[in-house]
């Protein structure tokens, strides 16, 4: 509501648009990707630059293997929703995460009729976990 400067506006269209997100531990990369970026923690991407080198600990960095990882299991995931499409099996099972729900978001309520009173319909229950721990998880299972 109050005017501010160009400076201070373009300041904070960086903060609410800023990346989200994971990126390649490399620096070259995190340095094409922001290329005002020296040292110091980027306004652009999720990472922050140590001027001798490497990524400050807030950054969102991630090894080539790990990422290796996610592609393998997004993979695996789209193939088993697929093969699940296919044959027919179609389950309604919306997620639940506190107090929130996949449906509050859903516009096809009306298609899915998927109603909690109902005894055979169950959230998926999401627990809150820390990055590294889904990371692990994934990465672990990808192991075996």
């Amino acid at each position: 509501k109050q005017k501010i400067d160009d400076v201070k506006l373009e300041d904070e269209l960086f903060k609410k648009y800023k990346m989200q997100g994971m990126l390649i531990s490399n620096e070259d990369i995190v340095r094409l990707m922001d290329t005002s970026l020296e040292s110091g923690t980027s306004k652009i991407v999720p990472a922050g630059l140590k001027a001798k080198g490497g990524f400050y600990s807030h950054s969102k960095v991630a090894s080539q293997d790990t990422f290796d990882g996610l592609r393998a299991h997004i993979h695996q995931l789209i193939a088993r929703a697929g093969i699940k499409m296919t044959t027919g099996n179609i389950d309604l099972n919306p997620f639940e995460r506190g107090d929130r729900t996949a449906c509050t978001f859903c516009s096809f309520k009306s298609v899915c009729q998927f109603d909690p009173i109902l005894e055979e319909n169950h959230f998926r229950k999401l627990i809150d976990m820390k990055d590294e721990e889904i990371l692990s998880k994934i990465i672990g299972k990808e192991d075996e």
